[in-house]
């Protein structure tokens, strides 16, 4: 009996895993992040979060969407995977790249907003989809806490105008966009 424990016992060490022991895993809190996007002629922000996996403190894999909250006639909103990379992440200002992929909806208001929250829940319309690559710098205030400074820009496609009353005439050239954002990060 012995025998077949340590058999056991050993056998279970050598456990082939997706990450080895060194690898530093860290779960990054859900981050705030306000931005300032170019949607058409017009520059309005949106709100967004991401969250994820923190890989040896320089990959990370996870969620993250963005709301509109300044345009007072269409909203607009998107979801999806974020990749993101940060370069030199032992110094106190990082490089970093990031990808946001996934689906997103346009549509017009009921009534215009008189306030943030007004008509917050009229979030369905037409989709599309999109791809949002940016580059920026992240800055480690401790090593949890960090703040983000990204610029990048919004390619959609799939956009088809299925209700031309919700979208004004809107086309996949007038999603695409500049996206400026400013974000707080907490790692755990």
């Amino acid at each position: 009996l012995a025998l077949l424990s340590s058999e056991k016992k050993d056998s279970t060490e050598n456990i082939p895993t997706l990450f080895s022991s060194s690898e530093n895993i860290s779960f990054i809190i859900p981050s705030a992040e306000l931005f300032a996007t170019s949607l058409g002629d017009c520059w309005g922000s949106m709100l967004g979060a991401s969250s994820g996996i923190l890989i040896n403190n320089h990959l990370m894999f996870g969620l993250g969407f963005r709301i509109n909250v300044g345009n007072p006639e269409i909203n607009f909103g998107y979801v999806g995977f974020l990749a993101e990379y940060r370069f030199f992440s032992d110094r106190p200002i990082s490089p970093t790249v990031r990808v946001l992929t996934g689906y997103g909806s346009i549509k017009k208001y009921i009534r215009p907003k008189s306030s943030l929250f007004d008509d917050f829940g009229n979030i369905g319309g037409a989709r599309f989809g999109f791809i949002e690559p940016t580059v920026g710098a992240e800055i480690n205030f401790t090593k949890y806490v960090q703040t983000q400074v990204h610029c990048g820009y919004r390619i959609t496609g799939g956009y088809h105008e299925v209700e031309s009353w919700q979208t004004q005439s809107l086309e996949n050239k007038n999603l695409n966009g500049t996206v400026i954002g400013l974000g707080i990060r907490v790692s755990k």
